[in-house]
């Protein structure tokens, strides 16, 4: 008997990729995209294919319930006419934005398979069998007017294609090969035998003055006049894209999307093309098809003929074929033991065949009365189970030779397959009233292992096209399932790949479907004190999801769209449009105006050819700062060539000290369809025993784990491993023989995993512990598999000694610890020798055990914990732990032999936890720490050398760089300031922030606390260098500033003006003006030259006038004179000589700006350092007067188009004029949270909450970025260096800074030719200037200075620009 829950299963899956076109009983129909994507239809799907990645996206199923033929929307865009599949092939026309029919009429009682509107008249034509028509729309009544002949050519013809030229006329092409042109109804020219055969594709293209037109045949030519690319489709149910812009004779062809062909009988007016045969492989990732165009081209084929062709894959010939019947074949299955195939057919006979003996008959088994349609083996090969088109189910006994009667027998067999629909196990599949196999043809369990977590999963195809997904085994009652679509015709087969990826399905329509399981993220928690959840950063993590929005309307003409679902405004996060009850284009309550009405086009600007093209500028990964150490245990390694394996963010990394190199193995967003590394942040790490590969397992939904070579000079993903666990890997362990590969999982149970890594086999699985686990170990010795967690230590048993196949059961034993040990936490294990097991605790014990007993125990190794073990092969134990020192360790003598203590590079008094240890001698250890650092010990008596440095846990936000040299300054949630010399990429300063005010952190009043995520208060989250270099300001969470100078990292002066965290710092110019916002939606600005004190802006007549200082009224008669006043509360008014009449003047330099509505998050000083541009979490843009403009210092510009030919020092602000495109049409304005400007102005980086730096062309006007991965996390920060040669970047969550080199991707012999072009230029306008030609309103001013830059593209080899043309 069998209890079971027989609800849903968790999720459906997702369609990832369509085989096939159609194009069987429809013409014209495949298009580009303008983006030069391919777009046609297969099944009831809309594909979209991109043409560069070969990715699918954006396929919808269609809802018609009645044929629809072709449709066609006029000039306008306003109609949209259909032709139905009804007996009269009825013509409508629609007014499709109101959803009304403004007309229709019967079109002809032939096919009409064409309907276009004429772009010149707007007229509507349909064609078909013997069928030309032209339609007018008058008063909702909708007028057919039949084409007329008269003597041209050969009279009416069936029309095949058609086309309209410029002067209005149309061109139709026929079945026979002929064309026609008529003017209006009437034929006026005939062009015979222009292909052989019917003409389906045909075009008119119009350039400059140049037409060309179009043609391709069911001859297989194409007809081309221009050497344009064009869009062809052919009736083999492929996409083939030609391309002749290099070469007309030569033409380019490259096949898109291949599938079968269609069949057609005689008596048949429509090809069709049923695709019935499919099978997976069993250890690798390859299916096989077979269709009615009698390909035939798989493992074991069965025909309709009754044939059996065996074909040896790799060499793709056939080495075999016998005759099993003298009809079709329905089933052709090999056994499990892979000694047998049965075949079975529409004679309702099953015959079974030895493969050893050259496929002799074994036996033949009579006794359906209707074909079979199903057949599945046992696992131990003795049993067939078979279905019939007669709703029959059989059992067949190998050894008897005979049908097994006593059904009862077959309870307990193991089935290496289920694909019968009807049987035990899919019985609960069967909607109410179901009768016969219209329902499910056939089904397929997923492959003894859990395709979904905790639970295996039976497909099902219908005939109407749908695949259902039910729990397997669905036994009790009627299960309920879910169900995906796409397919229009029945599914006749769908099977699960080998390592449970895809589940791909096959149809009456022609087309082969690849599913992805999909299941949406999880929401809970788990909590333990002891360590940070990584399952708390996967639960709240964004990078990879972005969030759905919907369409709002429309604004000047283009889409707009806000996020779905409300909910309450978090201050520590970007806001949707919606949240803020805001969106594109409605108008601001705080300025009146439409948000981005804000920003404008520069005078003079114009586009020019390459304004739309994607940047000349490229990146290439130089350098990573950080190692994520503060939530993994044993993640680092050491590899051949004395080099060092570690990751951060999603990338593997390989450290050469000596030649202070890196290279690295992430995935590359815009490379093909192959995976090259990982695309979430990686939390473990395992090395093979030869020391050249290495696993690296990631976080996310479900993690990826990548095998890689870290010998590689570009290191790739060799394997990849994917779809069992959950959440995130969290530790893993090659086996002694390095075939296969353990991993621990973050699910709810902590699963651990087996496999066969280099075939990508899962071989088996169990759940682990309800409490969270830290470590799993291999012994390289004995084979024993050991994990340890909370209160978990367990032994798996010796594995991976001999041989672990395929279903192995895993079972677990727990460790006697008493009487000398207790349970608590155990952190990590290693195996100093066989049958010996060491394992640190969180009371700073090693235990060690010795035959699955606690033997001895090594009292408080380390204070606080001992968190990292690691053993060699010669038995030597090496400890770590919270108390900052490695010790060595001889077991016979229970003692330590070595002790060394590591401390924070930098920040001596900050004592790391040792996370990580890796030896390959007693005097060469590398030590991995929870500060973000890596240092290795060498010989007795040195002192530890750093060789990795970074940030600790919390996520890494500031970003600034030195205006002069090459320095790059960082700030994180570790409270950390550091200091980092661009050039060696070596550390060169650090401190450690304390917030002096004792604030809830959280913003200012009126915030939720429980909508708050609670951030660390001595977090640093902004910083900037000083234009001079010499200061830096780095603001905090808690709400104060600190100015620290730059060579000395001594605090100069601390400002604490504000309660809410401090989100965007900017310098003006002259360095005299320091600009602070924050997340109380003000704007602070301070003067440095007065010791950063706040004045009040005041009057020009100003004696005796009432002062406002943060809303406190005071009062004071300062008289006249050149004496400083003192006005209380902070506030200091001084005296400088001011302006050309040489009168003395209160000078009022500092203000608090105060007027949006949500946080700052961005802010720019123009050139002249005398208007602020800001933006805010509600993606307002405002101009804000600062000392020295026409206005009142703090207000607002009134009229924004006063800043559109303003020059600003930096581009930071996301919402501003050469950053209008940055954002996709599915953002909510939040995705972007950096930006910054090349130097050269060529290029605009971006970072963004997916993890990817993209670099878009100057000004950013929709042009396509360049993108680039191995973040994994939302990019809080992107800059360029003074020279514009190196872009940063900060990745949040991942703690990892990227320096990149910035490559030229244009040509240095065009760039080099233009020089003179460029020089000659900027001197004719230099002296039109100066003249005043080209402005007249200026009059006789005088200018003091005139400064020319331009910034040439980065050119190797020494150019000596200004001896070459005189100026920089």
């Amino acid at each position: 008997s069998c209890a079971r829950n027989v609800g849903l299963t968790k999720s459906p899956a997702q369609l990832e990729y369509v085989h096939g076109y159609r194009s069987n009983g429809s013409h014209n129909n495949l298009f580009y995209t303008s983006a030069g994507e391919a777009v046609y239809p297969a099944a009831s799907l809309g594909v979209v294919h991109n043409l560069k990645t070969k990715k699918q996206r954006d396929t919808s199923a269609g809802v018609h319930t009645k044929s629809v033929l072709c449709l066609a929307f006029d000039p306008s865009g306003t109609f949209l006419a259909s032709v139905g599949g009804n007996d009269d092939h009825t013509v409508a026309v629609y007014d499709w934005q109101k959803g009304v029919l403004e007309g229709k009429t019967a079109g002809d009682v032939r096919r009409v398979s064409i309907c276009k509107y004429n772009p010149h008249t707007g007229q509507l034509v349909t064609a078909g069998e013997r069928h030309l028509k032209f339609y007018e729309l008058k008063n909702k009544k909708l007028q057919g007017t039949k084409a007329l002949y008269g003597k041209v050519g050969k009279g009416q013809s069936t029309v095949t294609a058609l086309t309209f030229l410029g002067d209005k006329s149309t061109l139709i092409a026929t079945k026979g090969g002929d064309m026609y042109i008529f003017e209006g109804t009437k034929a006026s020219k005939y062009f015979p035998h222009m292909h052989k055969g019917p003409i389906y594709g045909l075009d008119y293209v119009e350039q400059g003055k140049e037409v060309f037109i179009l043609t391709a045949g069911a001859d297989g030519k194409i007809h081309l006049r221009n050497p344009y690319l064009t869009k062809v489709g052919n009736s083999f149910n492929e996409v083939i894209q030609v391309d002749l812009s290099e070469d007309r004779t030569e033409p380019k062809y490259e096949l898109v999307v291949q599938g079968h062909t269609s069949s057609r009988a005689p008596h048949e007016r429509l090809r069709q093309g049923t695709v019935g045969a499919l099978d997976c492989s069993t250890n690798k990732p390859t299916y096989f098809t077979g269709g009615e165009d009698n390909s035939g081209n798989i493992l074991a084929a069965g025909c309709k003929t009754g044939r059996v062709f065996i074909v040896d894959v790799k060499q793709s010939v056939v080495v075999n074929s016998f005759t099993a019947s003298h009809q079709g074949l329905t089933q052709c299955r090999f056994s499990p033991c892979g000694k047998m195939l049965a075949v079975a057919g529409m004679d309702t006979n099953i015959v079974v065949y030895s493969v050893n003996n050259k496929y002799k008959t074994i036996n033949t088994f009579h006794g359906h009365i209707a074909p079979v349609t199903n057949l599945d083996w046992a696992s131990d090969s003795s049993t067939l189970q078979t279905n019939s088109s007669s709703m029959e189910l059989k059992f067949w006994s190998i050894d008897e030779g005979a049908e097994v009667k006593q059904k009862q027998r077959m309870a307990d067999v193991d089935w290496a397959t289920w694909t019968c629909p009807i049987g035990w196990a899919a019985q609960g599949t069967w909607p109410k009233g179901a009768t016969g196999a219209e329902y499910f043809p056939t089904c397929s369990r997923s492959n003894r292992t859990h395709w979904q977590d905790g639970e295996s999963v039976l497909a099902a195809g219908t005939a109407s096209g749908d695949v259902q997904l039910f729990r397997y085994p669905s036994d009790v009652g009627c299960a309920e399932g879910v169900s995906v679509t796409g397919h229009s015709g029945a599914v006749v087969n769908c099977r699960f790949t080998f390592n449970e990826k895809y589940l791909v399905s096959t149809s009456s329509d022609g087309c082969i479907f690849q599913w992805r399981h999909y299941e949406p993220q999880e929401g809970e928690e788990e909590s333990d004190t002891e360590e940070t959840d990584v399952r708390e950063q996967y639960d709240n993590k964004t990078s990879s999801q972005p969030s759905q929005v919907v369409r709002s309307g429309y604004v000047e003409g283009s889409p707009s769209y806000v996020s779905h679902g409300g909910g309450i405004p978090d201050p520590y996060k970007n806001h949707s449009l919606q949240e803020l009850g805001m969106m594109r284009g409605v108008t601001s309550p705080l300025t009146g105006k439409q948000c981005l009405t804000q920003i404008g086009t520069p005078a003079g600007w114009a586009a020019d050819a390459r304004t739309y093209s994607s940047p000349e500028e490229g990146l290439e990964l130089e350098w990573v700062y950080g190692f994520r150490g503060h939530d993994g245990f044993q993640n680092i390694a050491g590899a051949p060539g004395d080099k060092v394996v570690y990751h951060v963010g999603a990338m593997g990394v390989v450290l050469d000290p000596e030649a202070k190199a890196q290279v690295y193995v992430t995935d590359d967003p815009m490379g093909s369809g192959s995976l090259r590394g990982n695309t979430e942040d990686i939390l473990s790490l395992a090395q093979h025993p030869n020391q050249k590969y290495h696993a690296t397992g990631e976080v996310g939904p479900q993690p990826k784990i990548v095998v890689w070579d870290a010998t590689a000079g570009a290191p790739h993903a060799l394997r990849v491993l994917h779809g069992f666990h959950r959440r995130a890997v969290v530790s893993m362990a090659f086996s002694s023989s390095g075939q296969y590969l353990a991993s621990l999982g973050m699910d709810d149970d902590h699963s651990v995993a087996i496999y066969d890594w280099d075939k990508e086999m899962l071989l088996a699985t169990s759940k682990g512990d309800k409490n969270r686990l830290f470590h799993i170990a291999w012994s390289p010795h004995d084979g024993t598999l050991l994990t340890t967690g909370v209160k978990h230590v367990r032994s798996w048993g010796r594995l991976g000694q001999s041989s672990i196949k395929k279903g192995t059961r895993l079972s677990k034993k727990s460790l006697v610890l008493k009487p000398k040990g207790e349970l608590q936490t155990f952190y990590t294990s290693c195996f100093p020798d066989a049958d010996c097991a060491a394992v640190g605790t969180k009371r700073g014990d090693i235990y060690i055990f010795r035959a699955g007993k606690l033997a001895s125990v090594l009292p408080v190794a380390h204070a606080g914990g001992a968190t990292a073990l690691y053993s060699t092969l010669d038995g030597t134990v090496y400890s770590g732990g919270r108390d900052g020192s490695v010790k060595t360790w001889d077991l016979k003598k229970a003692a330590p032999i070595r002790k060394v203590q590591v401390q924070t590079s930098g920040i001596r008094t900050v004592v790391p936890t040792v996370r990580s240890i890796y030896a390959n001698s007693r005097e060469d250890i590398l030590v991995g720490t929870d500060a973000g650092e890596i240092v290795r010990v060498r010989g007795a008596s040195k002192e530890p050398a750093v060789l990795v440095q970074g940030h600790g846990k919390g996520e890494v936000w500031g970003l600034a760089l030195h205006p002069m040299k090459d320095v790059m300054v960082s700030s994180g949630d570790d409270g950390t300031l550091r200091v980092w010399n661009t050039t060696t990429n070596e550390l060169v300063g650090a401190v450690m922030l304390t917030p002096k005010m004792k604030v809830p952190v959280g913003g200012d009043a009126g915030e939720s606390g429980k909508n708050v995520k609670q951030l660390p208060r001595n977090a640093v989250r902004a910083v900037e260098c000083s234009p001079g270099g010499d200061m830096v300001a780095a603001g905090m969470v808690s709400g104060e500033v600190h100015v620290l100078q730059l060579d000395t990292l001594a605090v100069a002066k601390t400002i604490c003006d504000r309660e809410a965290w401090i989100s965007s710092l900017r310098w003006s110019p002259d360095g005299a003006l320091l600009a602070v916002g924050s997340h109380s939606n003000v704007i602070d600005v301070y003067d440095a030259r007065a010791g950063f004190k706040k004045v009040i802006p005041v009057s020009e007549s100003w004696s005796g006038r009432q002062l406002h200082v943060d809303d406190h009224a005071l009062v004071e008669d300062c008289g006249g004179g050149n004496e400083m006043g003192e006005f209380g509360l902070g506030a200091r008014l001084w005296w400088q000589w001011w302006g050309m009449g040489g009168w003395w003047k209160a000078v009022v330099v500092v203000c608090s700006c105060k007027g949006h509505s949500s946080f700052i998050s961005q802010m720019d000083f123009s050139k002249d350092g005398k208007v602020l541009r800001s933006n805010s979490g509600d993606h307002e843009v405002c101009f804000w007067y600062m000392p020295g403009s026409t206005g009142v210092v703090g207000k607002q510009l009134q009229n924004a188009s006063d800043t559109f030919n303003m020059m600003w020092t930096s581009c930071t602000c996301t919402f501003a004029w050469p950053v209008l495109a940055i954002y996709s049409f599915d953002s909510d304005g939040a995705d972007i949270n950096s930006v910054h400007m090349s130097p050269s102005g060529h290029s605009i980086a971006t970072g963004d909450d997916y993890g990817k730096v993209k670099l878009f062309r100057c000004p950013a006007l929709g042009a396509p970025p360049t993108v680039y991965g191995g973040h994994s996390s939302r990019i809080t920060g992107v800059r360029f260096n003074r020279s514009g040669k190196l872009l940063f970047s900060t990745g949040g969550d991942d703690t990892a800074v990227c320096k990149w080199r910035v490559t030229s991707v244009s040509s240095k012999r065009a760039v080099a030719t233009n020089l003179e072009d460029v020089h000659s230029s900027v001197a004719t306008k230099s002296r039109r200037f100066a003249e005043g030609a080209d402005h007249p309103d200026l009059g006789p001013v005088a200018v003091g200075v005139l400064r020319l830059e331009y910034h040439y593209p980065p050119l190797e080899g020494d150019i000596d620009h200004e001896d070459s043309y005189g100026y920089k």
